[in-house]
């Protein structure tokens, strides 16, 4: 029984939000998407709590990971 209850909601609900921290749906905005059996709470969720975490951390500390500032050579240096 443990593996019906809530097992596809908790596996859609990390999926979404890898895709959209990543910036999937910004690269590509064409891609469709689609979650299923997974009912639809998780969502209300997960849209309540990003916008609240980037109400509180800002945009701007938001993009210091953006993968574009990324300091290669000091990176380099941390992984030798």
């Amino acid at each position: 029984m443990s593996n019906h209850i809530g097992n596809f909601a908790v596996a859609g609900e990390a999926t979404c939000r890898s895709l959209f921290l990543a910036g999937v749906p910004q690269r590509f905005p064409d891609l469709p998407f689609a979650f299923l059996e997974g009912g639809v709470g998780w969502g209300a969720n997960l849209y309540s709590d990003l916008i609240g975490h980037y109400e509180k951390r800002g945009g701007g500390a938001v993009s210091q990971f953006d993968p574009a500032h990324i300091d290669h050579p000091r990176l380099a240096d941390l992984m030798a």
